[in-house]
């Protein structure tokens, strides 16, 4: 993941027209039973002794040997993160004996579509990464293969390996379509250095208080925010907001909405949460002024990584770009504040989906099992990009020592009581998000219609999508 930009154009470019023309040629196979796993011992059987001469003791076979070819592909956000994958797919090769493993990165532009293409030509990876929300919608087509007999065989994995939640939201009807490989809550960072000149509260100081809320960041934003020759050009911005799903989902939990109900089959999108969620989002950009509008054409990681902006909202992603070029000031990273219905933040995640095409189940299986490893999810974990998926206190301490930030610990604080990115086995979220959602709550942020406009009028759009289910 490299940046909120970054991860929301893989979740658009999955979009309902690519989806249902590139899915559709698949023929949408009904889904099979996965292959049992075969590289469990076998049980002997006593070899028969000659009437004549002592009974020889039984020969006990040994377990079949795993072999075949598996490729892999993630997408990496630059050469250094590319290279850790290489790195470990060649000590998984050393490994895994008898089997040939074969890394396949793909770019970012282009990378659901590059999948879409293979999957519906039956040459898709063996094991490929997707974005969490896209999981469910690959899955309905029969295009994945249920691992969950591998996992119920693992000598070294278990469902409990994992977080739970993640996990919860990868099962389905006792199926499960690959394993996780990463999460990262929703966090802010800020320029610890641009508080402390401007006499303000460190922001990890208000959250051990709990007093980092709705009105402490924006009294923050709005000390932060400057236009110190009065020409209205400001020199530094309090905060910067993306304006994508996590972000106006972020406020409207906070505030005590949701998106549906809690069986995912309705829209609920109609309550005065909702709303307040909203303008408070909307007020930031356009009452307050302390984040640059939508469409003003600035970019917020130059103008972080220079020191010209206080906060902003992003996952684990961002750290990598940070190290490298945030120089010169102290930054770090807090919760999200909380809102007037309490703590709400946001757990992405991806997975390692197995493709039902794989030709050598087994020895995908194995490659997975080294692939979702404490040690292999430490190495990608040291870069900065991921935070394990492993619930493993070894994995929790690589990440908590790998500064900066300083405060890594606040990505793990928001996991209890995160909403999990979701993969709803209800509705297409695709087809919900970004052909109706998303575009809907563009207008709000630019003014084109109020967040009471909004809720009057987005459930009649939604609930025939959530009708028609997961299609």
């Amino acid at each position: 993941m490299a940046t909120n930009c970054t991860r929301r154009e893989f979740l658009r470019i999955a979009g309902v027209a690519a989806s249902a023309a590139v899915m559709a040629a698949c023929g949408s196979p009904a889904p099979t039973a996965a292959p049992q796993p075969t590289s469990k011992p076998q049980a002997a059987e006593a070899t028969k002794a000659p009437a004549a001469e002592p009974t020889k003791a039984p020969v006990v076979p040994t377990a079949k040997a795993v072999t075949g070819n598996v490729r892999w592909r993630t997408r990496p956000a630059d050469a250094g993160e590319q290279a850790v994958y290489q790195q470990l797919n060649d000590e998984i090769a050393k490994k895994l004996q008898g089997i040939s493993v074969t890394y396949d990165p793909a770019p970012v532009q282009g990378y659901l579509d590059k999948a879409l293409a293979e999957f519906s030509a039956g040459t898709a990876p063996d094991i490929i990464w997707l974005p969490g929300a896209s999981y469910s919608a690959y899955a309905a087509k029969g295009v994945l293969l249920d691992v969950m007999p591998y996992l119920q065989a693992s000598s070294t994995l278990t469902p409990k390996s994992f977080y739970a939640s993640v996990m919860n939201e990868m099962t389905h009807e006792g199926k499960i379509y690959g394993l996780p490989r990463d999460i990262s809550t929703e966090v802010v960072y800020y320029n610890a250095d641009l508080f402390k000149a401007k006499g303000l509260t460190d922001p990890c100081d208000l959250a051990a208080k709990d007093q980092w809320t709705w009105e402490t960041f924006l009294s923050s934003a709005q000390a932060l925010t400057t236009d110190e020759n009065k020409d209205g050009v400001n020199d530094t911005w309090g905060c910067s907001i993306t304006v994508w799903w996590a972000t106006y989902w972020y406020f409207i939990l906070a505030a005590g909405g949701n998106l549906w109900n809690k069986e995912r089959t309705k829209c609920t999108l109609n309550t005065p949460e909702v709303v307040k969620g909203m303008q408070f989002m909307c007020d930031l950009f356009h009452t307050h002024k302390v984040a640059p509008a939508p469409g003003a054409q600035i970019d917020a990681a130059a103008l972080f990584n220079t020191g010209k902006l206080g906060m902003l909202f992003s996952g684990r992603w961002s750290v990598p770009g940070l190290r490298k070029q945030a120089k010169g000031f102290t930054w770090n990273v807090v919760e999200m504040p909380k809102g007037p219905a309490g703590k709400a933040t946001f757990l992405f995640w991806g997975p390692y989906a197995v493709a039902k095409s794989t030709k050598n189940p087994d020895a995908t299986w194995k490659v997975l099992e080294q692939l979702c490893s404490v040690e292999a999810q430490i190495k990608i974990a040291e870069l900065g990009t991921n935070i394990p998926s492993r619930d493993d206190e070894t994995a929790r301490q690589a990440v908590l020592k790998s500064t900066p930030p300083a405060n890594n610990k606040a990505f793990f604080d928001g996991i209890p009581y995160a909403t999990v990115e979701p993969a709803p086995w209800t509705v297409n979220m695709d087809e919900l998000m970004w052909a109706h959602l998303d575009p809907a709550a563009q207008r709000v942020f630019t003014k084109e219609i109020t967040p009471q406009k909004f809720a009057d009028t987005i459930c009649q759009e939604l609930d025939p999508i959530f009708a028609k289910g997961l299609k």
